[in-house]
């Protein structure tokens, strides 16, 4: 079993492109048994756990950003910010695009604070 690079996606042995990303695969990478992938042509250790906390941030803050415009569904007006935040924050997840501080205040304002947290916390993991 490998990882992409990029995003670390688990891909199959054979593949040359990351099914998620569309990276290319020009290297080897194998897992170790300490939870780190090491790349053969560098020696490099990679920790496999960034990403996962990262999909994971990512998971958390589509789930409170959702919640967030659900809950205040009952105004018009709350809808007004809580539609394009959410739209425009699960594209920028969805396209490994930084959300972007303004965006997260936004989102902290006006759809869901826990929401906007967990996209401060995807944004800086994300920068690492």
């Amino acid at each position: 079993m490998k990882y992409c690079p990029k995003c670390g996606e688990k891909l199959l042995d054979e593949d040359t492109y990351c099914i998620r990303c569309g990276a290319e695969l020009d290297r080897e990478v194998d897992a170790d048994v300490d939870g780190y992938e090491e790349d053969k042509d560098e020696g490099s250790h990679v920790a496999s756990s960034d990403s996962s906390n990262q999909n994971a941030m990512a998971t958390l803050t589509k789930v409170f950003m959702v919640v967030g415009t659900v809950i205040l569904g009952f105004a018009i007006f709350p809808l007004i910010w809580c539609i394009p935040l959410t739209i425009i924050t699960f594209n920028r997840i969805n396209n490994d695009d930084e959300i972007g501080v303004a965006v997260n205040v936004l989102n902290i304002l006006f759809v869901s604070m826990l929401g906007g947290i967990f996209g401060i916390v995807y944004d800086s993991m994300r920068n690492k």
